[in-house]
């Protein structure tokens, strides 16, 4: 656990103290991606998963994959469509 990336509030911090530690970022890591991977569910064990497929233009289909909820569930791309796989709640809402 203490090895783990963990993210923290910076507003509930009472004190610093300057220390001769390192904090070597891993050669890989997004904080995008990280923050996405803990505010958004996985989809792995839910039901009532369905697909939303999207076709059209190239440069929309890249914008819309791009989108912070969206990217987080895509699942297959080729140049003129999208595949996501999204729970039923999440489209009906």
């Amino acid at each position: 656990l203490r090895n783990d990336i963990r993210s923290f509030r910076v507003d509930r911090i009472e004190s610093l103290m300057l220390t001769e530690n390192k904090f070597n970022r891993p050669e890989n890591f997004s904080a995008r991606d990280f923050f996405i991977k803990s505010l958004l569910p996985t989809i792995e064990d839910k039901k009532d998963i369905i697909s939303l497929v999207i076709n059209g233009d190239k440069n929309v289909l890249a914008d819309i994959c791009q989108h912070w909820f969206l990217g987080h569930y895509l699942q297959e791309r080729t140049s003129n469509q999208a595949v996501f796989l999204l729970e039923k709640d999440t489209i009906q809402t």
